[in-house]
C-alpha cells in the first residue's frame, strides 16, 4: 500500500501478459479488500485474518473459539473466494517475532498451529525453519541462518516428522487443500470444523486450552457408523451412535481418519497436550512492543522428558543443555502424557 494503485494495475497486466496463472501475492498487515480483487492481487500475507488469531487462540491460548471462528470468517467474507483459496496462510515471517519464540518455546503450540494451518483454507505458507523448531526474536533475530545440521537435534527431528506428516496428508487429500469448510463446534476453548470435497470429509477438532475437553459428535448425518482409521499412525475402530472426543487434552495432536461403510470419508484431527497440573512453567514477558502482543503473566512450555531420559539427560545437564530465552525462568518441568481415544458404544 506504500505504492500507488495504478502501478499495481499496470503490473498485473504486465506479468499476466507473460505468465497467466502467475501469482501475485502482496504484503499487506491489515484489510487489504481493495487491493484483492481482479486486476490487483491475487492474494496477500494473510497477517490480519490468520496469522494474529492463529498466534492469539492456538499460540497463546488467548480469547475464546467463538472469537477466533468469527475472525476467520471476517477473512473468508473481506476476499472473493477465489482469493480466500490461496490466501498466503502464514504464522510468522521475515519481519515478526517466529511463532515458536512467540509462544515461549512450546513445541507443543506450534504443532497445533500447524495442524491448523494444513488442515485450514487456503495456502498454507512455512517460513524457513518453523519446520525444525527454529527461534528468533524480531527483525533481525528472527532471520538467524537456517539450521542445516537439525537431524542431529532430537526436538528438531521430532518436528520436521511431524510437519513432513502434516503435509503429506494435505497432499493425499484435496478435501484438505480444495474442500468446503464448515464451522461445526465454537465453545470455550475447543474449535471444530469440517473440510469436505470429491467424496472425502474430514472433521478437524482443536482443543487450544489447558483444560481436557470432551466433545461429542452425532453420527446419523454419516449413516451411525464409522470405521476409523489413524491417518498418521495407523490403527482402526469402529464407532457407532455418537463419537465422543474424550479428555482431548490441550495442545497435543493426533490425526485420525475414519472410512464411512459407504466410502465416505469423515477424518477427525484433535489436538492435546500435557496436564497442567503435573506442572507449571513461569516466565518473564516481553514487553507488548517487543512481544508483538500481549501474552499475560504466565505460560507453559512442553518439553518431552521421556526422550530426554532415553538420552541419559539427567537434571543438571538439561539445565545446562536446553536453550532457552533470558526472558524466562524455568521452574518446574512438564511431561507428556500420553492419552488414547476410545469410542462409545
Amino acid at each position: 500500500n506504500e505504492v500507488p494503485f495504478w502501478f499495481w494495475k499496470l503490473f498485473n497486466q504486465r506479468v499476466k501478459s507473460v505468465k497467466p496463472d502467475a501469482y501475485i501475492c502482496g504484503e499487506l498487515w491489515g484489510n487489504a479488500s481493495d487491493y484483492v480483487k481482479p486486476g490487483m492481487y491475487d492474494a496477500v500475507m494473510n497477517y490480519a485474518f490468520f496469522r494474529d488469531p492463529v498466534t492469539r487462540f492456538l499460540g497463546m491460548g488467548q480469547g475464546s473459539a467463538e472469537e477466533f471462528d468469527a475472525t476467520l470468517a471476517s477473512g473468508r467474507l473481506t476476499y472473493p473466494s477465489q482469493a480466500v483459496a490461496v490466501q498466503m496462510n502464514l504464522i510468522d515471517s521475515h519481519d515478526t517475532v517466529r511463532f515458536l519464540t512467540q509462544v515461549g518455546g512450546d513445541a507443543k503450540r506450534l504443532m497445533l498451529a500447524a495442524l491448523f494451518q494444513m488442515t485450514y483454507v487456503g495456502a498454507p505458507s512455512i517460513y524457513y525453519g518453523d519446520e525444525v523448531a527454529m527461534e528468533g526474536q524480531r527483525d533481525p533475530d528472527c532471520r538467524r541462518p537456517m539450521v542445516w545440521d537439525w537431524e542431529k537435534d532430537a526436538t528438531r527431528s521430532a518436528m520436521h516428522a511431524w510437519y513432513t506428516s502434516l503435509t503429506g496428508l494435505r497432499n493425499a487429500h484435496p478435501a484438505l487443500r480444495t474442500g468446503d469448510f464448515t464451522t461445526v463446534r465454537a465453545s470455550g476453548m475447543t474449535y471444530a470444523y469440517t473440510r469436505k470435497a470429491g467424496g472425502e470429509e474430514f472433521l478437524v477438532v482443536l482443543n487450544a486450552g489447558r483444560q481436557p475437553a470432551t466433545v461429542s459428535f452425532d453420527l446419523a448425518p454419516w449413516g451411525g457408523t464409522l470405521k476409523a482409521t489413524d491417518a498418521l499412525q495407523g490403527g482402526t475402530q469402529t464407532w457407532s451412535g455418537t463419537a465422543t472426543l474424550d479428555q482431548i487434552a490441550g495442545w497435543r495432536h493426533q490425526v485420525t481418519l475414519w472410512a464411512h461403510p459407504a466410502n465416505k470419508l469423515f477424518g477427525t484431527m484433535w489436538s492435546r497436550c500435557p496436564d497442567p497440573d503435573l506442572a507449571d512453567m513461569i516466565f518473564e514477558n516481553l514487553s507488548e512492543e517487543e512481544h508483538g502482543t500481549t501474552s499475560g503473566k504466565g505460560g507453559h512450555i512442553a518439553l518431552n522428558m521421556r526422550l530426554l531420559d532415553a538420552l541419559g539427560w539427567d537434571e543438571a545437564k538439561r539445565a545446562q543443555d536446553l536453550p532457552h530465552m533470558e526472558t524466562w525462568a524455568l521452574r518446574h518441568w512438564l511431561e507428556i502424557v500420553q492419552t488414547t481415544l476410545s469410542p462409545v458404544e
